[in-house]
């Protein structure tokens, strides 16, 4: 289910029938919306926690701005494709131009290629918007596609998908996303094995927070403020055989020690919404006999 679907309840807030509603009534009407908001909500975490289990995806993060006659953009909408030609891996991405654009595109490439060959694919292109101003819309290359209204809840669903993550060059937003990868797999929040991959451009950050964290605190004799261990948790690369190869190792490595494992069942007399058939095909749930 798309956020579509979500937007579609949201609208009856707006209709104009309400001017005709007593104050009461209008109440009652918003509250049930938000409720029914809140199920539906609750339905795409719902979804989202099965995925985690079902499915492999990797986020690809990187700035807005970049041009997409660029190296930067060609880079990684390759990169992206590599990864799908490599293995059945999904991409999660802002949903928006620049570098986010590139690596749907990528995966759309990559689906393309195998469909000639008369391959199936699994990968899905998912994009986490951000309501922003001067950004409403998405690239329009998603195929599941969530808008949020802060970037603390958007951060959490990036990571509630994914099982890797690749950061290009990028901006505030990247940097943010990025470190909060890192802090989450500092406090074991994140499988020890969850790749962290980035563009060198932001090992000066890294190089930045080892000094004015631990190096320089340690010489003075104050206390770091930061294992130096943990800054070495991400790996700076551009090398995309390199990036394909890592991730393709991580995925096999899923594949065989968790999605293996797991067989998802349902009992055919509890399904009533078209919404959670949409789940049962998306994991490959089977009848419970």
């Amino acid at each position: 289910m798309t956020h579509s679907r979500i937007e579609a309840y949201s609208k009856i807030a707006n209709v104009t029938e309400k001017k005709a509603l007593s104050l009461e009534n209008y109440m009652t009407a918003i509250a049930r919306l938000k409720q029914t908001r809140l199920v539906y909500e609750q339905l795409l975490q719902r979804k989202e926690r099965f995925d985690l289990f079902a499915h492999y995806r990797i986020a690809i993060f990187g700035s807005a701005r970049v041009a997409k006659d660029s190296a930067e953009f060609q880079f990684v909408s390759a990169l992206s494709q590599a990864l799908i030609q490599a293995r059945q891996i999904g991409v999660v991405t802002g949903g928006g131009p620049g570098i986010m654009q590139a690596a749907n595109e990528g995966l759309e490439k990559a689906r393309e290629a195998r469909a000639k060959n008369g391959e199936e694919t699994y990968a899905d292109n998912i994009g986490v918007l951000i309501s922003l101003p001067f950004e409403e819309n998405g690239n329009g290359l998603t195929h599941i596609t969530t808008k949020h209204e802060n970037f603390s809840t958007r951060l959490q669903a990036f990571v509630s998908q994914i099982k890797a993550a690749y950061c290009a060059q990028g901006g505030i937003g990247t940097a943010l996303e990025m470190l909060y990868l890192l802090q989450l797999k500092q406090v074991h929040h994140l499988e020890s094995d969850f790749p962290i991959l980035a563009h060198p451009m932001w090992e000066g950050l890294f190089e930045v927070l080892d000094k004015c964290l631990y190096h320089d605190r340690t010489k003075s004799g104050d206390v770091p403020l930061v294992s130096e261990k943990d800054l070495h948790l991400v790996q700076f690369t551009d090398d995309r055989e390199h990036i394909v190869q890592t991730i393709s190792e991580h995925y096999d490595n899923w594949e065989k020690n968790i999605r293996s494992k797991i067989n998802f069942v349902y009992n055919p007399q509890t399904i009533k919404d078209d919404f959670f058939q949409e789940v049962i095909e998306s994991v490959g749930a089977k009848p419970r006999d």
